[in-house]
């Protein structure tokens, strides 16, 4: 069974750049007919055979705790994205990049071109997001359709400057592998908490179906691929030719951006406002 997973893996990401693997392996466990507590670490075996060692594989280990602790511990913070990213993030030569919320684990060469200093947008300048967009990247989804799992639509959603979100920074201190510690921050690109843009990226996912272009394979689960530049290309040409097309509540949303965006935006402390609104 692995060793056909392998072999489709290896085909699915044929290229040069580095592989983002987001998935739940909670949709397909079942048909690997492992024990549970193997399947992870066997799993990531077979990626780092299929791609080699000299591509990098990543996987999002994001802390979105940070917002309430205000600490992010870059070695002992668990990810909340999963058991193949704790997993990955546990593993020997495994690095973790300096990012307060959206952080991401890998293992290969390009790790050090992440470098250490945080940048200050989630998905802007600097972020991990550009840095996938500039190594041309391969993204796979696991067991789960590109809406569910992936979060390069951020991307998108940010150059566009989407009107149904705002900018908030979250402000905090970073512990870093060693001990020592820092400041750091993170502005994200927020949906309201007043009327909360109800946002559904399956438009997306149904034109990516359509490509030619798209890498997929059903050995021994489902899984498919597109390079990183083609998924924020795609999605950011349907938010220019409608900037609402992944919000499900449309009407309350342009509502509240004609009624009250300005007001939420004025009770943003002067920690969180970033300056940006």
């Amino acid at each position: 069974m692995l060793d056909r997973l392998q072999r489709a893996f290896a085909e699915l990401t044929a290229g040069s750049g580095p592989v983002v693997v987001h998935g739940g392996i909670w949709t397909f466990a079942h048909a690997l007919r492992l024990p549970a507590r193997e399947i992870p670490a066997r799993l990531l075996d077979a990626m780092l055979e299929a791609i080699g060692p000299s591509r990098t594989l990543v996987m999002p280990s994001y802390t979105f705790g940070f917002i309430g602790s205000r600490v992010f511990d870059v070695e002992n913070m668990p990810g909340e994205t999963g058991a193949l990213g704790e997993a990955l993030r546990k593993r020997d030569g495994a690095s973790r990049t300096l990012r307060a919320i959206y952080s991401h684990v890998m293992i290969g060469p390009d790790a050090e071109k992440f470098g250490e200093a945080p940048p200050k947008d989630a998905w802007g300048a600097g972020s991990d997001g550009e840095k996938f967009l500039e190594l041309d990247a391969i993204y796979v989804t696991l067991g789960l359709p590109w809406h569910e799992t992936c979060s390069l639509f951020h991307v998108p959603e940010l150059t566009a400057q989407v009107p149904y979100r705002y900018f908030k920074r979250f402000r905090g201190k970073a512990v870093l592998t060693g001990g020592g510690e820092r400041p750091i921050e993170e502005t994200m690109f927020v949906r309201s908490l007043d009327v909360p843009a109800d946002t559904d990226f399956a438009p997306a996912t149904e034109r990516f179906e359509k490509l030619a272009g798209l890498r997929r394979s059903e050995a021994p689960f489902p899984m498919q691929a597109l390079p990183a530049r083609t998924i924020v290309n795609i999605s950011g040409e349907m938010i220019r030719n409608d900037p609402f097309v992944f919000v499900r509540n449309r009407d309350a949303v342009k509502a509240w951006i004609e009624r009250g965006k300005r007001e939420e935006i004025a009770r943003l402390s002067p920690e969180e406002d970033a300056g940006l609104n």
